[in-house]
């Protein structure tokens, strides 16, 4: 009979055997990976997509201001498709996504309620009402978005008021 190789215990196993501790990653793995703080288990990610990241440099470009402007516009187009993108889950996570995309194009005014509540098999009114709610959930989360950039609650509607020159000066050009 050959002799059996020593193993160290703390070196990773090549074989394909289970080892005494796979039950214990199996059943403590899932609340593990939930609970990590290490390795950014509570950071959001953001994507950048190659295309729009693209657009948006071209569009930078072309236009004719300071680059503490374009930093400003850049933060207010990620928070704002942010807020959106956390929206959008809020509706989908409460099976509404239908109504959040027959009313997130009216988020920023104007609203054909007859017509969506057509679409949707809603009153005017409920329309409307579904809309203020949206709006409402909106600026919640916009205000808790900035709340986690600033160092103080008190900065808030500083950096509101700046989102909306920032807003303005692009709707401007």
């Amino acid at each position: 009979m050959p002799p059996h190789p020593k193993t160290n215990p703390w070196e990773p196993r090549i074989s394909n055997e289970p080892s005494n501790w796979d039950h214990v990653r199996s059943v403590g793995g899932p609340w593990r990976h939930k609970t990590t703080q290490r390795r950014g288990g509570h950071v959001k990610m953001l994507t950048i997509e190659a295309d729009d990241f693209e657009q948006q440099y071209q569009e930078s470009l072309s236009d004719t201001c300071t680059p503490e402007l374009l930093f400003d516009r850049c933060w207010v187009d990620t928070l704002l498709t942010n807020v959106v993108s956390e929206l959008r889950a809020d509706y989908q996570k409460a099976e509404k996504a239908a109504l959040f995309d027959a009313l997130s194009p009216y988020l920023a005014g104007g609203l054909p309620r007859d017509v969506i509540g057509k679409q949707l098999g809603m009153s005017a009114e409920a329309v409307a009402m579904s809309l203020h709610r949206m709006r409402k959930r909106y600026g919640e989360i916009l205000r808790r978005s900035i709340a986690d950039t600033v160092a103080h609650p008190d900065d808030i509607e500083d950096e509101l008021s700046r989102l909306m020159e920032v807003v303005a000066t692009r709707q401007a050009r």
